[in-house]
């Protein structure tokens, strides 16, 4: 909360808009974190701290684990290599539709294809025309 504070105080012309989308939450949180005079104590400012920081070092575990899957994807990707098979690289076949599920019709086709189900029933109209 103090964070969005200060990056007003820091850019006054930033909109609301602009702030939730640098801290990725929504407009309407920023705008009560904003309205808001709350300050928190001590002790639960500690609390925020720590939980901050078990988030950054859990992150930072996270990104490094994605980095060195995505360097090691590029490489098999340059030589020609799948993920699952180092030696053997792996074309795609065409999907295959099965046999036994419909295919698609477009809505054009459907409309008509009930309208001409549908039996013809003579009413009063019929008989005025």
């Amino acid at each position: 909360m103090e964070d969005v504070r200060s990056f007003l105080e820091q850019a006054p012309h930033l909109r609301t808009v602009d702030l939730a989308h640098y801290f990725k939450v929504s407009p309407e949180a920023i705008r009560r974190i904003l309205a808001s005079k709350w300050v928190p104590k001590e002790s639960e400012e500690e609390e925020v701290l720590r939980r901050d920081q078990r988030r950054k070092e859990r992150n930072k575990h996270l990104n490094a684990a994605t980095e060195l899957d995505l360097r090691l994807a590029r490489t098999r990707l340059a030589q020609g290599r799948s993920k699952d098979f180092d030696e053997v690289a792996v074309q795609k076949e065409p999907r295959q539709i099965a046999s036994n599920t419909p295919k698609r019709s477009s809505h054009r086709n459907s409309y008509q294809k009930r309208k001409q189900s549908v039996p013809h029933h003579p009413d009063i109209a019929d008989i005025i025309d």
